[in-house]
């Protein structure tokens, strides 16, 4: 008997798995991050992305992206737009209550990245708040920020 509830967890566990989204997946499924999914998609990061294991994105919601002039936002390359989205990218997955315990996160590209607490908030850089945290991807974990880290 326990075998074949065992075996029923473990058949249930990796239906589960496969089931749940990769970070590419569970930004292009919120519409709050829609402008950082076709800027994804402009800088042809998306399979790099999708590929990345144990990952950690700081996803700047839409209305960071309206902080930014749009003519600012609209002459950029595409090299311009992979820079700043590597600097939104973390090797290693970090929930919530890891990266509080952190001076630091180095980022895929740019520079490393403050890690501040204030008021039981998280900030990267004393401007990016952490608006949402903790929302899991088959490949990593992805937090919800208020402002776009520019490096």
């Amino acid at each position: 008997m326990n075998k074949l509830f065992l075996l029923t967890l473990l058949t249930f566990a990796a239906h589960a798995a496969m089931q749940g989204k990769n970070v590419i997946e569970v930004i292009s499924s919120n519409k709050d991050l829609s402008t950082l999914a076709s800027l994804i998609n402009k800088a042809e990061l998306a399979d790099t992305l999708r590929n990345l294991t144990q990952v950690t994105i700081l996803a700047p919601v839409n209305s960071a992206f309206d902080k930014i002039d749009p003519k600012t936002l609209s002459a950029l390359t595409v090299t311009d737009i992979q820079n700043i989205l590597k600097h939104h990218v973390i090797i290693g997955s970090a929930l919530a209550n890891q990266v509080t315990k952190l001076q630091t996160l180095k980022p895929l590209g740019g520079k490393a990245i403050n890690v501040t607490v204030r008021n039981g908030s998280v900030f990267f850089d004393d401007k990016a708040e952490v608006i949402k945290a903790d929302i899991p991807a088959t490949n990593g974990i992805v937090h919800l920020i208020d402002t776009v880290i520019l490096s």
